[in-house]
């Protein structure tokens, strides 16, 4: 019997015990969704504890981590866009459709997470890393952190249904 959670209900999934057993992942057997959300999870984390370093340990390669963290804030929406659409291709092929409720929450995450860290890699290219475009920065991809977060919740709730 399914275990019901308060971010998947049962009722979301559409699927039963049986029917999620029978699932034929493909190509998905390599796990390619986990893999870019690995990345593009790092670049989320790292990007705000590298400003709060830089911030307290300021003569502490701060010109060398200043650079690897414009670099993460630029390529993050790259590695977004990687992972929302293996994590299309990964939702179709566990689910046979994109209207589960559940699965439609999480393309409008998905892609909220993906506007905001490309209006943070935008902000970063055309006005430079300013103590304004900083703190606006720091915000965006704090709130990218919120919705990874409610992503990686809702992954979990859904983790028992497709497990052998």
């Amino acid at each position: 019997m399914f275990v019901r959670h308060a971010v998947c209900p049962e009722k979301y999934l559409n699927l039963t015990e049986k029917e999620s057993r029978k699932r034929d992942y493909g190509c998905f057997n390599f796990d390619f969704h986990p893999i870019a959300i690995h990345f593009s999870q790092a670049f989320v984390g790292a990007i705000p504890l590298l400003f709060l370093f830089t911030a307290l340990f300021p003569n502490f390669y701060a010109e060398e981590l200043t650079i690897v963290n414009k670099v993460m804030i630029i390529t993050l929406p790259l590695t977004m866009f990687v992972a929302f659409i293996t994590g299309m291709m990964d939702g179709y092929t566990r689910f046979k459709t994109f209207n589960t409720p559940m699965l439609v929450r999480k393309i409008v995450l998905s892609g909220i997470i993906t506007l905001l860290s490309g209006i943070a890699s935008f902000l970063l290219i055309t006005g430079g890393l300013t103590s304004s475009n900083k703190l606006i920065i720091i915000f965006l991809i704090l709130g990218c952190l919120v919705c990874a977060v409610v992503l990686g919740l809702m992954e979990k709730a859904t983790q028992h249904y497709f497990a052998g």
